[in-house]
């Protein structure tokens, strides 16, 4: 099977979608059986061994889409495979010419409506929902992020063909995790309010009540940073809350060890229409044996199996995320095995054989 899968982003390893278009654009490469070309601007950094057709900077949609339409004609594939619907758009001509079906992935804040977001451009907003919707209506197939994706999908369009795939999880653990307890906290991510860092610090204030020696440590950065830094101020938690920057791969692995449990505790931001279509950094700390606390929002519930994975919580008030993490440090019977088995099933090798099989259930 030849497969052109199409990307939009400048960087294939930065992000939840860029790191799905590169963790699946290097398993299907290793398959004998499949002949992929990776179509991505010339920014990309892209996998090795990957046969990469790189169609000049992204600066305007409508010069990009000609250039990648000009580069299917010329690279006649079985299907043409979307990370993102924009670029769908000359996938949705080019099978009108050739009848070469197309898949569109798609991950949650992408296909939300954005009619609320008011420094917009009225007739931009408009014209970006009538394109999504029609590309969306006339693929072959529709690959959703979570049930949460694949119901709000089906809302705003008439293709039955939406099939749920988690995405891959590239995340591989290194050394043993820590066993005893540190009684340490750790999150990353970007800092933007919808994440729900702000929560967890409010509720550091009885938790070191509870567990005098806690420590909340919190990797990444972005435009919410100075507040949750402020609000940690202002609650007198400067010597039990850490925050650590951007940090490496390898900083990461090693925060995972030796921290306790994972708590992320996302929320969907309706005015900024924004949304938690998955998060693979539950599964992440899975990887290591770690208990996840998340909120029950968006498609966290997809990769957060409650009482299994970690414990999901209907909000994220002091007293709820509290109570979570003091039944996690009173839990007898945890099994890490367990988490690390469900991250597992995540490899990218099994992730892409999923996709590969509903792509040729739904285009034969």
């Amino acid at each position: 099977m030849k497969v052109n899968l199409i990307t939009p982003h400048t960087s294939l390893t930065d992000g939840g979608i860029e790191n799905t278009g590169y963790l699946l654009a290097e398993s299907l490469a290793k398959m004998p059986d499949i002949q992929i070309s990776l179509v991505t601007d010339s920014d990309s950094v892209c996998p090795r061994d990957v046969d990469s057709i790189k169609i000049g900077s992204r600066t305007h949609s409508i010069p990009f889409w000609i250039k990648i339409f000009i580069k299917l004609l010329t690279r006649r594939a079985d299907i043409n495979w979307c990370l993102h619907w924009t670029v769908a758009v000359p996938c949705l001509v080019h099978r009108y010419i050739t009848h070469t079906p197309y898949a569109v992935m798609v991950h949650g804040s992408d296909i939300m409506h954005n009619i609320m977001q008011r420094k917009r451009n009225l007739l931009k907003v408009r014209l970006n929902q009538i394109l999504r919707r029609s590309v969306l209506n006339h693929a072959s197939i529709i690959f959703a992020n979570s049930e949460y994706t694949r119901r709000f999908c089906a809302g705003m369009c008439q293709n039955k063909n939406i099939v749920v795939i988690h995405p891959p999880m590239g995340f591989e653990p290194v050394g043993s995790s820590v066993s005893k307890r540190t009684y340490t906290i750790f999150s990353i991510g970007r800092h933007i309010e919808r994440k729900g860092f702000q929560d967890v610090i409010r509720a550091m204030a009885a938790l070191r009540r509870m567990y005098p020696r806690i420590r909340y440590r919190l990797a990444g950065d972005g435009p919410y940073h100075s507040r949750l830094i402020e609000l940690t101020q202002e609650l007198g938690l400067v010597d039990c809350v850490d925050f650590l920057g951007k940090i490496s791969e390898e900083q990461k692995r090693d925060e995972f060890q030796n921290c306790d449990l994972f708590i992320m505790m996302s929320h969907t931001d309706e005015e900024h229409c924004e949304v938690e279509g998955f998060g693979i950094c539950y599964l992440e700390a899975n990887a290591y044996g770690k208990w996840v606390i998340a909120r029950d929002s968006g498609g966290v519930s997809d990769a957060v199996v409650d009482g299994v994975t970690g414990r999901l919580l209907p909000d994220a008030s002091p007293d709820m995320l509290c109570g979570a993490v003091k039944e996690f440090y009173e839990m007898k019977d945890f099994d890490p095995q367990e988490l690390k088995r469900w991250a597992a099933r995540h490899a990218p090798e099994n992730i892409a054989r999923q996709y590969l099989e509903n792509i040729g259930k739904y285009t034969r």
